[in-house]
């Protein structure tokens, strides 16, 4: 089985770092890394953190002194040994199957570099209530978009066509597009 790299940045997020984390715990795909990279926190994070990985050795926390967000997910790229990134921020979830359904798209397709879905957007404190737009008028905006090489890159980039964990990448996607980042 392939590994997945889950690359977390986390800045002063220690109070939905657990929600978070119980989404990556309940992945119905069990071979992933979890990489929390704090970024400078003065919160709980450290302590969230190093809690989930004690609990689980799948979960790595590193410290960084505050760099910021792009900084956070480099160190994170830096520290992955999987086959496969799916960046996740400190407050998003991640539905039970969206690893091993990605996966499975990804192994069964080499030519496919990434592979993304539809997201839903929810309401602190009503996780019931699911837009597909941040507005939550439920509005359809991610591109439906296909290819590979360049032609694929070229249209991702300028256009913004995903929130950040929509995506699963292939490494090899990811690292040559290491002077993009």
């Amino acid at each position: 089985m392939n590994l997945v790299s889950i690359i977390i940045p986390c800045y002063n997020y220690g109070w939905l770092l657990a929600e978070t984390l119980d989404s990556v715990l309940a992945q119905t795909y069990q071979q992933w890394e979890c990489i929390i990279i704090d970024d400078g926190s003065t919160d709980t994070t450290r302590v969230v953190a190093t809690s989930y990985q004690a609990r689980d050795s799948r979960f790595r926390y590193v410290y960084q002194p505050n760099g910021g967000l792009s900084a956070a997910r480099n160190h994170g790229l830096q520290a992955a040994t999987g086959e496969y990134i799916q960046f996740l921020d400190a407050d998003d979830l991640l539905l039970p199957q969206k690893l091993e359904l990605q996966v499975a798209l990804l192994a069964s397709h080499p030519e496919y570099d990434v592979v993304y879905g539809a997201v839903r957007y929810f309401m602190h404190g009503e996780p019931g209530k699911l837009s597909r737009s941040f507005d939550m008028k439920d509005t359809h905006w991610q591109v439906e978009l296909s290819g590979h090489g360049s032609d694929l890159v070229a249209a991702m980039i300028p256009s913004n066509i995903m929130v950040v964990n929509a995506p699963l990448l292939r490494v090899t996607s990811v690292v040559a597009l290491d002077p993009l980042w």
